[in-house]
């Protein structure tokens, strides 16, 4: 709901005359076009544009997993930075980024509770990349139409702040679901004690 309620509001803000004409059309739904759209339907229509984001947000995800690749251990100078930058990750070194399926599914079976705090952290990871994607989105459209074509630049800093915090939660998700997974298959079972009777 989140990236599409972002981008309907975006929508609405650079294109107002494809927002009027959404509002008016959704509004007709409800019987009453003046009214324009109700809190629900504004909801339901950002879940279902968040949807159709999908494929963009995944796109964004295999992108930030091939970029960058860090060589340098500790404080980097301005040359090093840019040259890690140029580096790519392998794609067997962009699969390690991703969590385990394996360890992900035992831990949302046998650990119901850590499962969830894993799958909070895979839905918080999955946002940045749909906020990337829709800040990429009308930063092309604002490149197209634009006569200032610098007046896209705040909304492709804010996808590559996005797309960078989505491979940082990325990478914490995956340590967690490790450890997680480590310390749930070393932790022993409870050994019923025996009682004596009083």
């Amino acid at each position: 709901v989140t990236p599409g309620l972002v981008f309907l509001l975006l929508l609405a803000w650079l294109e107002p005359d494809a927002w009027r004409t959404f509002a008016y059309s959704a509004g007709s739904l409800t019987g009453d076009p003046a009214e324009g759209l109700s809190i629900w339907l504004l909801l339901g229509a950002s879940y279902v544009v968040g949807h159709l984001l999908s494929p963009a947000t995944k796109l964004i995800q295999r992108v930030s997993e091939r970029y960058p690749r860090s060589t340098s251990k500790g404080k980097k100078s301005w040359r090093k930075w840019c040259r890690d930058w140029r580096l790519v990750n392998t794609p067997a070194r962009a699969a390690r980024l991703k969590p385990d399926s394996k360890h992900y599914d035992w831990l949302r079976v046998h650990s119901p509770e850590v499962g969830g705090i894993a799958a909070k952290l895979r839905a918080e990871f999955t946002l940045y990349n749909a906020l990337s994607a829709t800040f990429f989105l009308f930063a092309c459209d604002i490149l197209v139409r634009s006569p200032l074509p610098l007046a896209a630049m705040p909304l492709l800093l804010l996808c590559v702040f996005m797309a960078a915090r989505g491979r940082e939660t990325q990478e914490t998700m995956r340590n967690c679901v490790e450890n997680f997974y480590r310390s749930a298959k070393e932790t022993p079972p409870k050994v019923a004690r025996a009682w004596p009777d009083a």
